[in-house]
């Protein structure tokens, strides 16, 4: 129960992107399903006029294993493609940036720093800090772990032959031959780029006593580097 408190805008974040985005899922697979490649492969396997009739494609089906979505392309589809759910990618920083820095601007806004500064070193206080900020790195590779299994909950394998030879959104052949070693290698990406999202809060929370200014600034500053370069190609 005191883990919960402590962490309770941490579970909300992590909990509010996990269920909204398998809802975004759900609703656009309501919609769209790449299953028909399986009924026409079932089809020509079951009706022979329509095999004479379509022969070449049956023929090309009958060389995959699978003819559904792979998880590979499922997961990156969530962020690329759905469109319940890919603008969450321009805002994810902030799912990390509010709950890293929600206690220290609170700190912060009610002198708390300057009192616990009487008590004991800057040195002591600044470790303190971090540690709590830093502790809320978790939350988006946790995030990218859960949906990409969720993905392979409704993909059901990871044959991603199909995908690749009919140019379907995908990641590209030589990620992809990684295997899961990409996904882990993703997720560690992630974990990084949250580093550097919590970095940006503490800088900013210095300057400010306002929680929004925080968040703003982090937001805005990341932006900018990320815009940076780009421009300057690296």
């Amino acid at each position: 129960m005191n883990f919960i408190k402590k962490n309770i805008i941490s579970i909300i974040s992590i909990t509010f992107l996990v269920v909204y985005t398998i809802f975004g899922m759900f609703i656009y697979y309501k919609d769209y399903d790449r299953k028909e490649q399986q009924k026409v492969y079932d089809r020509c396997i079951n009706d022979t006029e329509f095999y004479e009739l379509k022969k070449g494609s049956c023929d090309e089906l009958k060389n995959y294993e699978h003819l559904t979505d792979d998880a590979y392309t499922i997961f990156y589809s969530v962020f690329r493609v759905y469109e319940p759910t890919f603008p969450l990618i321009y805002i994810l920083p902030l799912f990390v940036i509010i709950p890293s820095i929600w206690q220290v601007q609170k700190e912060i806004s009610s002198n708390y720093a300057k009192n616990y500064l009487t008590r004991d070193s800057y040195k002591s206080y600044f470790k303190r800090m971090v540690k709590s900020v830093y502790k809320h790195a978790w939350i988006l590779p946790v995030y990218c772990l859960i949906i990409f299994l969720v993905s392979y909950l409704f993909s059901g394998h990871l044959d991603y032959s199909f995908s690749i030879d009919h140019s379907y959104a995908t990641y590209g052949i030589d990620k992809l031959n990684l295997g899961l070693l990409f996904i882990l290698g993703l997720i560690f990406n992630v974990f990084i780029h949250s580093l550097a999202y919590c970095n940006l809060a503490l800088i900013c929370a210095r300057k400010n006593k306002s929680l929004i200014l925080t968040v703003l600034e982090t937001f805005l500053f990341w932006y900018l580097i990320v815009l940076g370069i780009e421009i300057i190609g690296v």
